[in-house]
């Protein structure tokens, strides 16, 4: 109990210090309590998916290039066609 009434007169640092640690620590709480914004009531529901959208068809959808060595740069050409009607 003389210790802890030591610290109490001898040391007013302490309360200054505690004082401020609290005062930051309940505006920090104050702070993180916002409201999250509610979402518009006036959106519109997904659109529906277009029938006549591009749909593309690949005549070949992998190719292996086995094993290949360090030098020139390897390539491929995809072939697709376009079957939509857009």
């Amino acid at each position: 109990m003389l210790l802890f009434l030591e610290l109490q007169t001898h040391n007013p640092m302490k309360k200054v210090f505690a004082s401020l640690l609290l005062f930051v620590a309940v505006s920090t709480a104050v702070n993180a309590q916002t409201a999250v914004a509610p979402l518009p009531t006036g959106v519109a529901a997904p659109a529906q998916p277009n029938p006549n959208a591009a749909k593309i068809i690949f005549k070949e959808e992998t190719f292996d290039f086995k094993e290949l060595s360090e030098g020139p740069q390897a390539t491929h050409e995809f072939k697709f066609t376009n079957t939509g009607k857009e």
